[in-house]
């Protein structure tokens, strides 16, 4: 889905934190679309990426549901 990079695992952590919040807030204003050339996502992905939307939209931090 995703990855972060980084010289040191807290900087990806930051980057793959970053990322994340970028895909969740994103999906959250416009959704998630899907085409038929790929297969159907993952409905745990999807509630995954909806879960950490609402966080990140309420101004939580993710990283306890991200690395939890």
């Amino acid at each position: 889905m995703t990855y972060g990079v980084g010289f040191s695992l807290q900087e990806a952590a930051d980057d793959l934190i970053a990322r994340l919040v970028g895909i969740a807030l994103g999906a959250r204003s416009s959704g998630l679309r899907n085409t038929i050339e790929v297969s159907p996502p993952d409905v745990n992905m999807l509630a995954f990426i909806a879960d950490l939307g609402d966080l990140a939209a309420r101004g939580e931090d993710i990283r306890p549901r991200v690395f939890g």
